[in-house]
């Protein structure tokens, strides 16, 4: 996995803040809580400040770095029969990795694979996920457009 590093300051992010600081506790659940082990009350700052540490990124890290499964490459296909479902496996793994870069767990799809959520492979086949796969993976293969 190439090196990754989430960017707290990043523009991304900051568009969240009214939001996160509005409801925190459907943001940032408990659960997402405990498994990144913050455990003191919530502010902005502070768990930004937490997301940054190594150790924390990490979790994150290991929890969006796994293969694909062959059933949603295999709905990403039969989506687009013309691809190549290697290619469609490193565009997925790509989009959580740059989600992630850009959102960390402000992101729906890397919060579901953080929480394990056991429909987490299923959310990736949304439409604006897709959206993303397909723009990562026609740079992947060189193609202008897909049919």
């Amino acid at each position: 996995m190439p090196k990754l590093t989430f960017n707290s300051k990043s523009k991304y992010v900051q568009r969240y803040k009214a939001d996160v600081l509005a409801d925190p506790d459907s943001w940032i659940p408990f659960e997402l809580r405990k498994k990144l082990q913050y455990n003191q009350p919530f502010t902005w700052t502070s768990f930004l400040k937490h997301l940054s540490k190594p150790s924390v990124q990490k979790i994150i890290k290991e929890a969006i770095d796994i293969e694909p499964t062959k059933k949603l490459i295999k709905q990403y296909h039969n989506i687009y029969p013309e691809t190549n479902p290697e290619i469609i496996r490193k565009a997925i793994r790509q989009y959580l990795q740059q989600q992630y870069r850009n959102l960390s767990v402000f992101d729906s799809d890397v919060k579901y694979f953080v929480l394990k959520w056991k429909l987490r492979w299923q959310a990736l086949t949304d439409t604006s996920v897709r959206d993303g796969v397909w723009e990562i993976y026609k740079k992947l293969s060189g193609q202008k457009t897909l049919a």
